[in-house]
């Protein structure tokens, strides 16, 4: 289970604090679109906590 993720946004827009977002991690093996919550944002380096596995 994985409970926080840290990265760099390299498309798009940068997030706000607190709003739930969803993305592709770079080392996902299955290739799948995760979502959390962005809690902290410092230049392109974005901290997301509550992970959720999106499975359709």
């Amino acid at each position: 289970m994985v409970i926080a993720f840290e990265g760099t946004v390299k498309e798009g827009k940068i997030p706000e604090v607190g709003k739930t977002v969803k993305f592709l991690p770079e080392h996902c093996m299955m290739q799948k679109v995760h979502s959390g919550v962005v809690v902290e944002v410092e230049g392109k380096r974005v901290y997301i906590e509550g992970i959720d596995l999106k499975v359709f």
